[in-house]
């Protein structure tokens, strides 16, 4: 799959904002993938490894692949004021909506985790299955959460993005594929600067 082939981005709407998804395959499966902070709907067309997933997938399903607000091809959204993981929930259900999907298996990676969980507790008949991918039900640590990072950490973590996002040394910092190509790490790179800018990437 390249992006000469590439399914058409569509947008679903929530109010004045629009939400970007694409859809691969025609499986007898809904399944709704979204990847968090970092994603983009069309440039995942560039890396191997999203493509090899996503035709993976398509290959029993038909895949909704969107971006959640604040990243890729959907409306950006003001550093003053971020959306909950309860307001991002609105996204999935304008996608869903938007493709005519009663219920969906939602496949949700990273910082897209908690947002599916709220959206699979408050709408449980809509979701058929959940699978969460190097996700968490939170990130910081709290009295009831004691393997969560501290504040600390955290702070670092929100530096590292804001000084070196969209750059080939932030890819190499976080990035899970040791050994990649050179290539590939610009590509990510690229694809994350195409997402947001290193504030609003921060903020999130």
């Amino acid at each position: 799959m390249s992006l000469g082939d590439w399914p058409e981005i569509q947008y679903a709407a929530i109010g004045d904002d629009q939400v970007a998804f694409a859809v691969f395959g025609d499986g007898p499966v809904d399944l709704l993938l979204f990847s968090g902070l970092g994603s983009h709907v069309e440039l995942a067309a560039d890396d191997p490894d999203a493509v090899r997933l996503l035709e993976g997938l398509a290959s029993f399903s038909r895949v909704i692949f969107f971006n959640r607000r604040g990243t890729g091809l959907s409306d950006g959204i003001g550093r003053g004021g971020l959306p909950t993981w309860e307001d991002w929930t609105d996204d999935l259900t304008a996608v869903l909506d938007a493709v005519g999907a009663r219920s969906a298996s939602l496949l949700a990676m990273v910082d897209a985790g908690p947002i599916a969980l709220q959206f699979a507790a408050t709408q449980p008949d809509r979701v058929e299955s959940l699978v969460l991918v190097n996700s968490t039900a939170r990130f910081s640590r709290d009295v009831d959460y004691p393997i969560g990072m501290g504040s600390e950490r955290i702070d670092t973590i929100v530096e590292l993005i804001g000084s070196t996002w969209g750059k080939v040394a932030f890819v190499e910092a976080t990035n899970a594929r040791v050994g990649a190509p050179a290539e590939t790490a610009r590509l990510v790179a690229r694809q994350l600067r195409a997402c947001a800018t290193p504030g609003t990437a921060a903020a999130q």
